[in-house]
């Protein structure tokens, strides 16, 4: 806050109101100090822009800005007013700070400057800083005994307790701002004796004292479990378990190495000779720091191997990939379970397994983009959603199989391990894949609705009523499009009753439209266009409230096909070794049509049959899933498929008994003589015998029909127009 900076005045150094020669003074005034604290040449202060030293400039001239902060970088000095301003650099500053600050709200002069300004370096570790200045400087001056003279033993005691306390508190922040477990040591003259009984208990109260703060810490240590981290709002990867590891096995080294220094063996010393009771507690919590550092760091040994994977899987970015890291990760987990010391424990496994579940869950999240999912295609959004699905479900799998191969490898410390402890949060990220898997699917039938247009006497009034519920349908979409939350977060629980009056809208929407669909099939007038009212529906008849609706029509119209699959069959086995009478060419074997030679025309019979069962089943398969459970539909299905293969393997037999005569026929007619003598007079004629001609109508109607023709009739079909000549050549006279 404050007015506006006053325009720099001209010259070598601009400080705002103070003119000439004050500015100047003013300015070297600023340049001794900042050159004096930081240790820099005084170019590298001289050379700075007009600017670089605005903020010097605003200090000076503008009474409302009250401090200035100056400090060295890699090359330059960088001057800023406010710490926010310079917040970056003091948090990434390897060297000190200089700081100018007002005492009251004042323009600054050459005159006013010595008086108003108060200036000083700050540590870039402040912790480090109030530290060594509490020890090396106010305890000894505190503790002096000349400085306690005035004193009485009790303020003098309460005094040096308080100042060891408050040392050793910033010492102990000091460490946790490391990250790291310090141990603040009583200073060296508690653990020496003056030959004062009093003072002497003094000084074992307070190495006490500090005995119960190192527990306290130490403690703290070790009861840090890696599935603490499970219980934030983080959900971290198994990455972060490594690093949990490898930050307590160096704390505890780091503790260890405390320990086992000479002034912490000089206290232990004292609490044993003055037979303190926190002696021997604290010699077994040793004895427990020493066992939990070997835990710690032979599971950094091991789950390092594990590492590269982890990296990996994080770090994949084909989500459909993901599987291929499964079996070498359980692979080498098995192996960490089978050989480390510690890390072979149900509460181990389910920790490292439910941290690999949330990098799965994580990756899946990326890969679906819950943020654009309903607003991009059906089908592609239906697409992502399965392919989540398998991946988090192949895990499962590739689990499953290793806790078997587990249970056989090591007989003595299986995988026992409860599931739900395992994919807790796995199950309910895929369960709300489910919801989200329904949701594109209802959308990708009923968007079929805008095109559905239904005949017959009532065709206009449903079309219409098909157009309302297919509007009030988008209502409903648009409502949950319009969410703000992450609909894949399972811990936003407002999806569930979002998606619950999604789901009653629908089921309302799936009535309206069983209604529709009854009505049509009452008015259409034949089987095929009951079959056209089928298609026009196409997925939207699997929907459980609309196949509830109309479940008794469904079932009217698999009888009718019940029964038109009898006719066939009854046809079949009536004709197949009899042409039908006055409307066939009349012959022993399957009806033939005029003009069709005996084999291909027998398939043509056939294939018109296998056409008339094949046609309307296409057609009612949907219905018959969503009806598979009832006897009509089981029987139909029987029928089908007795129908079905017995006309498929009589279209085969035919064939194939033609293909078995094939070379027999060719090698033998065309090894007669091409020209022969008929009659008594000698005329000379073409000897074509009419075998080879039916061989050639066979292979022109089987090519027709698509059929695989063996090489020998190939071969001779090519020659097809030549014989035709001959057949067709006039007699010759002699």
């Amino acid at each position: 806050p404050g007015s506006a900076p006053a325009p720099s005045l001209p010259g070598p150094a601009p400080m705002g109101d103070a003119a000439g020669g004050d500015a100047n003074v003013l300015l070297q005034w600023f340049e001794d100090r900042i050159v004096s604290l930081l240790k820099v040449k005084g170019e590298v202060f001289r050379k700075l822009g007009e600017d670089d030293k605005r903020p010097l400039n605003d200090f000076a001239s503008i009474a409302d800005v009250p401090t200035l902060f100056v400090l060295m970088g890699a090359k330059d000095l960088s001057l800023f007013n406010g710490v926010k301003d310079g917040a970056a650099l003091i948090a990434g500053a390897k060297k000190k700070v200089l700081y100018f600050r007002k005492r009251n709200p004042v323009k600054l002069t050459s005159v006013n400057v010595q008086s108003e300004v108060l200036w000083g370096d700050m540590s870039p570790s402040p912790l480090l800083h109030i530290f060594h200045t509490g020890q090396d400087v106010f305890t000894p001056v505190l503790t002096n005994p000349r400085n306690q003279e005035f004193m009485s033993e009790i303020v003098s005691s309460q005094l040096s307790e308080a100042m060891h306390k408050t040392v050793s508190q910033v010492y102990v922040a000091l460490g946790q701002s490391m990250g790291k477990t310090l141990l603040a040591v009583p200073p060296g003259e508690m653990l020496r004796s003056d030959g004062s009984s009093g003072k002497d208990k003094d000084r074992v109260h307070v190495l006490e004292t500090s005995v119960v703060t190192w527990t306290a810490q130490i403690k703290n240590v070790l009861k840090t479990q890696p599935e603490a981290a499970l219980s934030g709002a983080d959900n971290p990867g198994p990455l972060v378990g490594i690093s949990f590891w490898e930050e307590k096995a160096g704390n505890l080294s780091s503790i260890r190495e405390q320990l086992s220094s000479d002034r912490i063996k000089k206290v232990l010393r004292v609490l044993d000779l003055t037979k303190s009771p926190y002696h021997a507690a604290f010699i077994t919590l040793i004895r427990e720091v020493d066992l939990s550092s070997a835990e710690a760091r032979d599971n950094v040994k091991y789950l390092r191997t594990l590492k590269a994977q982890f990296e990996k899987l994080t770090g994949l970015d084909d989500f459909s990939q993901m599987p291929t890291l499964y079996h070498p990760i359980m692979h080498l987990l098995l192996l960490v379970w089978k050989n480390s010391k510690y890390y072979n424990t149900p509460a181990a496994l389910a920790v490292l397994m439910r941290e690999l579940c949330n990098d799965i869950i994580m990756k899946a999240h990326e890969s679906i983009s819950p943020a654009e999912l309903l607003n991009s295609e059906a089908a592609e959004a239906h697409e992502r959603l399965v392919t989540a699905l398998k991946v988090c479900g192949f895990f499962k799998k590739v689990y499953f199989d290793y806790k078997l191969r587990a249970t056989k490898e090591c007989p003595n410390n299986p995988w026992k391990i409860q599931n739900s402890a395992l994919f807790v949060r796995l199950d309910a990220f895929n369960e709300r894949c489910m919801d989200l898997l329904e949701l594109t699917r209802t959308v990708m039938q009923f968007e079929k609705l805008d095109r559905v247009e239904i005949g017959g006497n009532k065709g206009k009034q449903l079309t219409e009523i098909v157009a309302d519920i297919f509007a009030e349908f988008n209502r409903a979409l648009e409502k949950m499009k319009a969410v703000t939350y992450d609909i894949l977060d399972i811990s936003v629980k407002q999806f569930d009753d979002d998606f619950y009056a999604f789901r009653a809208t629908i089921k309302e929407l799936e009535e309206r439209l069983g209604g529709v669909i009854n009505q049509g099939f009452d008015t259409a007038v034949t089987i095929q266009n009951s079959f056209k009212l089928l298609d026009s529906f196409a997925d939207l008849l699997e929907r459980d409230w609309i196949q509830s609706s109309v479940e008794r029509k469904h079932l009217d119209l698999i009888t009718q096909y019940g029964n038109e699959l009898r006719t066939v069959q009854d046809l079949f086995q009536q004709n197949r070794n009899a042409s039908l009478l006055g409307r066939f060419y009349e012959r022993d074997g399957p009806p033939l049509y005029t003009n069709m030679p005996p084999v291909s025309g027998a398939l043509y019979w056939v294939r018109g049959l296998i056409a008339r069962v094949e046609q309307p089943m296409a057609h009612l398969s949907p219905v018959m899933r969503a009806l598979a459970e009832t006897d009509e539909t089981r029987d139909v299905a029987r029928t089908y498929e007795a129908v079905a293969s017995t006309l498929h393997a009589f279209e085969a037999d035919m064939y194939g008994n033609w293909c078995s005569i094939i070379d027999d026929v060719s090698t033998d007619k065309l090894s007669q003589n091409l020209l022969v003598r008929t009659g008594t007079g000698g005329e000379v004629s073409v000897n074509f015998d009419m075998a080879l001609v039916c061989l050639l109508r066979e292979t022109r109607y089987f090519k027709h029909f698509g059929k695989e023709i063996p090489t020998s009739a190939e071969h001779l079909y090519t020659s097809d127009r030549t014989y035709r000549q001959w057949i067709g050549s006039p007699q010759i006279g002699s």
